[in-house]
């Protein structure tokens, strides 16, 4: 993208827009695929006498899912900031 003028500001963006919409749809990924598989065994252990919860998102849980999105961040941060020191096309 350089070759062609694109500024490393642009790239670094576009990288990491890039990661941010693909670590969204992993979250709500995670999200529905967690509570689905609680609603799924919600009837089996209820026979055991454990109740499950499972439309209830707690705040822990939102934590985890925001702490894990931007350490994803970090790496494609970390690595267009480092190309773009390496840059070594004229501006």
């Amino acid at each position: 993208m350089r070759l062609i003028g694109v500024s490393m500001n642009r790239i670094h963006l576009l990288y990491l827009l890039q990661n941010a919409l693909a670590g969204v749809a992993a979250l709500a990924a995670s999200l529905l695929l967690a509570h689905g598989c609680l609603l799924g065994v919600r009837s089996f252990v209820a026979g055991m006498g454990i109740v499950l919860n499972a439309r209830n998102v707690y705040p822990a849980e939102w934590l985890i899912l925001v702490a894990v999105f931007v350490i994803s961040l970090l790496p494609t941060s970390a690595m267009t900031l480092r190309m773009s020191r390496r840059d070594g096309i004229d501006r």
